[in-house]
Order: structure tokens, then C-alpha cells, then sequence
């Protein structure tokens, strides 16, 4: 412990945070942009106690799990909402300040208790040279400059997080809890979910959580939504928290078997319900996989296949007789699909344009008529970003920041991604099934709108990744020499 922490408490360094609170609250007042005020107080609050008790472990528990909550206040308004666009102002929601939480209690360590810094070069270095295309994509913004300093906050948040993940590895106990959080939170987000379809969109008075206003009207043909805002978004959030039941379902821990495999149920008829496509297939692929490989620990690879084809079939038939599911695959889309192949074209065109930088951050749709050579005009009738991620962010900050970001995936992929588990172990589970989530992401992010860049779940998923794939490694080698295993009852 440094001189420095030794001669200054944390309760002193708790009081001088609150005085700088309360002149940035002042001043910020006086300047007549009050609404911050409950915003700082919140925010220093928490890091405030931080330095007084250990709330660090609670924001790791719940830090994953408040993604779906858009429990968030709004500091400035999107200055344009006369076109599409993807900028929504700058805002601070309750996941920021667990964040914020998170990332205060790993600097402290580094300050005052010289935590060691791990930097993983491989995946730093493309996120350090990302940023600088994060930084011209924002000075290039046109309309809404403070969203783009938001933007650009957001990606360091993101990048970060994953840092702290890394760098901050935890007792296995403690992820066996985070697992049960994220169980906890899915259920509610299904039973919200399939609430909403049985009601047609009803929202049972969970606005206030961040589920969508205009959804809670609609009594017919509704795709569920849960807290967010788009039901391809919310299909992503389920697909990638269904993992968590699963990680703990096959583990040798005990826990209630049944009652995970009902959520991983109920889960797979929520994502029928989003009547998302895009997750739709990764799902398949993805989970088609991971049973084949489940039973070929069993099994060989004839009655792995014959056992993983009768559960297609039986899956199949599920899937085919819920309700919307078979229009949502056969029936008219209304010029849906074809409409991507327009909005490719467009996009292919204004990447074209401008390779190197792109046309900055929320400038798609303030640019993309002039580029539209389309039969139909198609920018016109349909006036929105192209539905595919990487294109989407080709687009707004070049190619190279795309490749940097694909690069990023394909590294934690390489290193993480196994085909078969290499235990039932607790660790090797999550470090098997989170890696084949992490893939189920990659393949979504070129099927619908989403920007990859500055999403936290996906640097979350990332960090994950890593974090287990280290622990199945020492776990490994914990077998090798043949010791017990201290994990046998989950808390």
C-alpha cells in the first residue's frame, strides 16, 4: 500500500469527492442545466461508497444483468428528429454507474495498492488504434455534437469493462452467483415477454423499467419487445443470457435442475415470439452445434447425429405450431427482405465514396439519398440505416474501423472458441458455451440495425469469454494434478 493511501482514508477521499460533486453540481446549476444535478449525486454517490464499503461486488453482479433496465436519465435531447438517425442525445443510465463503480474500485487498486495492469496487447492494441477512428467519426458529426461525445464515452466505457473483466478474475463461487443473477433477470424479462404476447403488447406498467410506450397499445400481430426498445434487440439479450441456465444446468453443481431447464423453455418460446429471424438462425446454427457436441461426449458421432436430428424434428414441430411463427418465416413481409438488398446497394455505394473515414457518426441519413441509385429511390420511402452492423459502421466510420472491430471478435474467438467441453466443471462450461454465444452474436450483428461498436453487452461477452477460458485452464490443470474440486453446492 502506497504512503499516499496510507496517510489519506477513504472516508477523507469519500468527503472530497462529495465537494467536487457539489461545485460540478453548482456550476453546472448555475448554467442552467439543473437535471444533472440527481445525475452527479447518484453517480458519486456510488463512487462515494465505494470507497467506504465494498459495493464493487454487487455492481459485478448486477452490472450484465441492468443491461436490459433502461432505468437512464436523459442530459440532452437529440438535437434533430426530422430524419432516422442513431443518436439519442448523451445519457447515463443505471448500467454507466455501475460501471462506473466497477472501474473506480479497479483504479483505486492500481493508485493506492499497485494492482498489476494485464494489457493483452492482441486485443488492446486494436481497440486503442479503433479509437482514433471512434474520435474522427465523432468530430465529423454534423447534427448532434454532444451525442457524439456520449458515443465516444460509450466506446471507452465499453472497452474498459472488458479490461476490468480481465484484469479483475474472481472466485469461482462469486461467477456461480453472477450466473444466478442472470437467471433471475431472464426470467423476468420472458415473463414480461410472453406477458406481452399473451395481452398483444400489453406492458403490465413496466414502462418505467424501459419497456416501450407505443408497444403497450398494441392488442394485435405485436412482436415482444420485454424492456427494449426493438424485438431484435431484446431476441440478441435472450439468446445471449440463455446461456447462463444452460453453463449452469450442465455443470456439476447443485442447483435446481428443473427449475433451469423450465427458463431455458420459456426462453426458447420468448425468441419464437420476438419474431426475430436474424436469431432465429444463429440460434440454430449455434445451438444445433452445442447439442451435437453435448451428446458426442456421450456418444458417437452416428447416434450423436441420429439423437441431434430427432431433436430438430421435435424442435421443429414446436416452433412451427406456435402462433406467428410460420407468417413471420412464409408470408408476405411486406418488401422487407427485398428492401435490404436496396439498402446493401446504398450502403456499398457510400462505402465506396469515403473507404478510410467514413461520414461520421449519425451521418448515415443525412448522406445516403445523395448515394441511392436504386430503380425505386428506395432512401426515400424507406429512410433508415442499412440493416446490417458491420455495413452500418463501415459506413459511418470506414473500413478499417469495421475490420478493427471484426478483428477484435475474431481474436477472443481463436483463443476461446473450443469444439468440444473439455470437462463439466462449472468454469469449463461457461468458458465451452460462452464462446459459441459469442459466435451467435457475430453472425446477428450483419442481419438487423445494431452498431457493434459501442454495445456493452457484446464487450461484456467478450471479456466473459476470456475470463472463463483462463479459468477452465487452471482448472484443467487442477485435474491434471488431481485435486478436488472445491466447487460442489452453488450458494
Amino acid at each position: 500500500m502506497s504512503p499516499l493511501a496510507r496517510g489519506l482514508p477513504r472516508l477523507i477521499l469519500a468527503a472530497l469527492i462529495a465537494v467536487a460533486m457539489a461545485g460540478a453540481a453548482l456550476g453546472l446549476t448555475l448554467a442552467g442545466k439543473a437535471a444533472v444535478l440527481p445525475v452527479l449525486v447518484l453517480i458519486f454517490g456510488l463512487i462515494g461508497l465505494s470507497l467506504v464499503r465494498d459495493i464493487e461486488y454487487i455492481a459485478f453482479l448486477t452490472l450484465a444483468a441492468s443491461i436490459p433496465i433502461r432505468l437512464n436519465m436523459r442530459l440532452t435531447e437529440p438535437m434533430e428528429y426530422a430524419r432516422a438517425h442513431s443518436a439519442n442525445g448523451f445519457i447515463i443510465s443505471l448500467t454507466d454507474c455501475l460501471a462506473i463503480v466497477l472501474l473506480v474500485g479497479w483504479g483505486r487498486r492500481i493508485l493506492f495498492y499497485d494492482q498489476p495492469i494485464r494489457w493483452a496487447p492482441s486485443i488492446t492494441i486494436p481497440m486503442l488504434l479503433l479509437l482514433g477512428w471512434v474520435i474522427a467519426g465523432a468530430v465529423q458529426t454534423v447534427t448532434d455534437p454532444i451525442s457524439a461525445v456520449h458515443m465516444t464515452l460509450k466506446y471507452v466505457e465499453c472497452c474498459l469493462v472488458l479490461l476490468y473483466l480481465i484484469n479483475n478474475i474472481r472466485p469461482i463461487q462469486e461467477y456461480i452467483r453472477h450466473s444466478l443473477v442472470m437467471c433471475g433477470i431472464l426470467a423476468f424479462e420472458v415473463m414480461l415477454g410472453l406477458g406481452q404476447g399473451a395481452t398483444g403488447g400489453f406492458n403490465f406498467g413496466m414502462e418505467a423499467l424501459g419497456a416501450p410506450v407505443k408497444r403497450s397499445v398494441e392488442r394485435t400481430g405485436s412482436r415482444i419487445t420485454g424492456t427494449i426498445p426493438t424485438p431484435n434487440a431484446f431476441a440478441s439479450i435472450l439468446s445471449t443470457f440463455i446461456l447462463f441456465p444452460i453453463i449452469l444446468l450442465f455443470s456439476q453443481i447443485r442447483v435446481r435442475k428443473i427449475a433451469l431447464t423450465g427458463l431455458i423453455v420459456l426462453t426458447g418460446f420468448a425468441m419464437l415470439g420476438t419474431k426475430s429471424r436474424g436469431v432465429w438462425l444463429s440460434s440454430s446454427i449455434v445451438f444445433g452445434y452445442l447439442i451435437f457436441a453435448l451428446l458426442r461426449t456421450r456418444f458417437s458421432i452416428t447416434r450423436a447425429s441420429f439423437g441431434v436430428t430427432w431433436i430438430v424434428i421435435i424442435l421443429g414441430v414446436v416452433a412451427f405450431i406456435t402462433p406467428g411463427v410460420t407468417e413471420r418465416l412464409f408470408a408476405d413481409d411486406f418488401g422487407s427482405a427485398e428492401s435490404r438488398t436496396y439498402m446493401i446497394q446504398i450502403a456499398t455505394n457510400m462505402m465506396e465514396a469515403k473507404p478510410w473515414f467514413g461520414f461520421g457518426w449519425d451521418n448515415y441519413t443525412l448522406y445516403f439519398s445523395a448515394y441511392d441509385d436504386t430503380d425505386i429511390m428506395h432512401s426515400e420511402a424507406f429512410p433508415f440505416v442499412v440493416h446490417n452492423g458491420w455495413a452500418y459502421m463501415a459506413v459511418e466510420y470506414g473500413l478499417p474501423a469495421a475490420g478493427l472491430m471484426i478483428l477484435i471478435w475474431i481474436i477472443v474467438l481463436k483463443r476461446t472458441l473450443r469444439l468440444m467441453p473439455e470437462s463439466w466443471s462449472f468454469p469449463a462450461m461457461a468458458a465451452f458455451f460462452l464462446p459459441w454465444g459469442l459466435l451467435a452474436r457475430f453472425i446477428q450483428t450483419p442481419l438487423y440495425v445494431n452498431q457493434p461498436l459501442n454495445d456493452l453487452s457484446v464487450f461484456y461477452l467478450l471479456g466473459m469469454c476470456l475470463v472463463f477460458r483462463e479459468l477452465a485452464d487452471r482448472d484443467a490443470e487442477r485435474r491434471a494434478q488431481k485435486l478436488p474440486d472445491p466447487i460442489v453446492v452453488a450458494p
